[in-house]
């Protein structure tokens, strides 16, 4: 399986340390916390600040393992670092997306949402600071609902039922 690190844990892994160690052969690695993801067909790891690996851990399926690999080596492709700040990057192409208001995503459902995605821009004219980020809405025409007693009620469709957004 192919393993691409980013970030932090990339500047401090120190890949020709760990090969050196093992005489270039393949080092098993313990994954704990990850998840298992596929993505355009390949499959991946993603872990996060819980993840943990151990490099050549000593238990007994680790050995077995091994000694299946022992004639192996390991191959190590190391990709180019990114180019300085001061150089614009060339734009990625991206597949043609369907155009969408605001008003459109509302009233998608989420299971039938373009295949290729969809490209909306969006303006933000103010923030309110002292302004929570979220409304109770209606959820039949998602409108904003008011108050009414000890519950909300949408005045423009006279639902009473409403999630948060």
């Amino acid at each position: 399986m192919s393993m691409t690190l980013w970030g932090q844990r990339a500047s401090n892994f120190d890949i020709e340390e760990l090969c050196n160690i093992n005489d270039g052969k393949p080092v098993p690695v313990l994954f704990v916390g990850c998840l298992m993801k596929t993505f355009r067909g390949q499959d991946y790891i993603s872990g996060s600040a819980a993840s943990k690996w151990y490099f050549n851990p000593d238990i007994p399926e680790v050995s077995a393992f091994s000694n299946r690999l022992s004639n192996e080596r390991i191959h190590i492709n190391h990709l180019p670092p990114p180019p300085p700040p001061n150089q614009p990057q060339q734009p990625q192409s991206m597949p043609q997306q369907e155009i969408s208001y605001l008003a459109d995503l509302q009233r998608i459902d989420p299971y039938d949402f373009p295949t290729n995605g969809c490209l909306c821009t969006v303006t933000i004219a103010r923030l309110i600071a002292d302004a929570p980020w979220w409304f109770p809405s209606c959820t039949r025409c998602g409108k904003a609902c008011t108050v009414e007693g000890n519950t909300f009620r949408c005045y423009q469709c006279d639902c009473s039922n409403y999630k948060y957004k």
